[in-house]
């Protein structure tokens, strides 16, 4: 099957999003949404504990973005007062065709660790969201809706043509578990890779991240961990060169741009 000349769309968006409940609207504080500083630095260090372990940003690249002003500009905050997510943004050019998108990776610059997203282009017509977090305590109320909402009203402001990002169903970890022994989906690409240590990180990953959720699909020869990705171990047990790999399948897909009547 070949790429699709168009992205998926996501309908519903193209107008702010907000908190649609008014009576909720009420109970609730007021979301503010800045962008990154970084008095913000310790905060957003705390969000990340929402991560695996792996997929955490180092509070010295979270810095590196806050005191870019450029790259700050398309890196938001909520609050109602305390921190309670982020979204982070990439700008890049692109045409509109999905056949010439790249990796998660590619737009990052590299890993998590590596990701300070060297290779931004200031005046690019492209806004990739590359990740987002939202404190558990406070999700299901309207944060992550009032983050996009920033992102396309700062779209329409900075001209931008398209507004892209890596998408895949939600709680997609737990059903992949869930279908161990069933039929798995087969996405067209994998976004993001991560190789470490197979004896040393990927051990302890197990022993310290959810240790009762991993499994072995001998099927396919990957050990899920109720994440989106996988990990497959190349080599073998006990052997110093073996590594691990972790791929996380997403799909890319578009938010439409707010309407000129609503902004």
């Amino acid at each position: 099957m070949g790429m699709p000349d168009r992205l998926p769309s996501l309908g519903g968006l193209s107008e702010p999003l907000g908190v649609p409940d008014i009576r909720e609207r009420a109970e609730r504080p007021p979301v503010v949404i800045n962008n990154w500083t970084s008095v913000d630095v310790p905060a957003l260090t705390r969000l990340e504990q929402n991560w695996a372990e792996w997929l955490r940003k180092p509070p010295s690249r979270i810095r590196t973005i806050a005191n870019d002003e450029r790259k700050a500009r398309t890196h938001f905050i909520a609050k109602i007062p305390q921190t309670v997510g982020s979204m982070s943004v990439t700008r890049t050019n692109w045409e509109g065709d999905p056949r010439k998108l790249g990796p998660w990776d590619f737009y990052a610059g590299g890993s998590v660790e590596e990701s300070d997203y060297p290779i931004y282009q200031a005046t690019g017509d492209t806004f990739v969201i590359m990740s987002a977090s939202v404190d558990s305590a406070h999700q299901r109320q309207g944060i992550a809706r009032a983050l996009v909402t920033e992102v396309q009203k700062t779209a329409h402001e900075l001209g931008i043509k398209h507004i892209i990002g890596p998408f895949r169903p939600s709680a997609y970890g737990d059903y992949k578990l869930k279908v161990l022994a069933g039929e798995k989906p087969r996405i067209s690409f994998e976004d993001y890779c991560k190789k470490v240590i197979a004896n040393e990180e990927e051990n302890k990953y197990k022993t310290e991240h959810k240790p009762d959720k991993w499994r072995f699909d001998e099927e396919t020869g990957l050990w899920e961990c109720d994440e989106t990705g996988s990990w497959i171990v190349v080599g073998k047990d006990n052997d110093p060169r073996a590594f691990a790999i972790y791929t996380e399948p997403n799909l890319w897909g578009e938010i439409p741009l707010l309407s000129s009547a609503r902004t």
